[in-house]
């Protein structure tokens, strides 16, 4: 295989687990967030339209962060370089494809984990402030 067609898969890989895997967990997740948004359906709508652009903004950035558009050379000590990826796929370009969606699969459960310990403070928050607003319009 040539180490174009491994680097195309690999970010075809990366973004389909970004998308894919932040679906399936948003799909599992409405009713855990409906029910810490309960008593402020709409900030909570609209709070998590937000972490979601936040989240792919992330996604995104981690993905164009591992593109390569040549060759990788190492330089040394001395100035010359040496081809670190060969023009057929070695062992070292698997092992940094591979690293690369551990990679983009570690960010997606590192936010989605902060995401579920810090969404219950979020709308505890939002639930208070709803209630602060409209005892002050009584």
């Amino acid at each position: 295989m040539n180490w174009q067609t491994l680097e195309s898969l690999t970010i075809v890989a990366m973004l389909i687990l970004a998308i894919g895997l932040h679906q399936l967990i948003r799909r599992f997740g409405k009713n855990y967030a409906a029910e810490i948004f309960r008593s402020t359906p709409s900030i909570g709508t609209s709070f998590l339209i937000l972490a979601d652009v936040a989240y792919y903004l992330i996604f995104a950035a981690y993905i164009l962060s591992n593109v390569h558009f040549e060759r990788v050379y190492r330089t040394l000590s001395d100035g010359s370089r040496i081809d670190i990826w060969a023009e057929r796929v070695n062992a070292s370009q698997l092992q940094d494809s591979v690293s690369s969606i551990a990679g983009i699969c570690l960010i997606i459960g590192i936010l989605h984990g902060l995401n579920v310990f810090v969404l219950p403070f979020i709308g505890s928050i939002l639930a208070l402030r709803a209630k602060l607003m409209e005892s002050r319009r009584e």
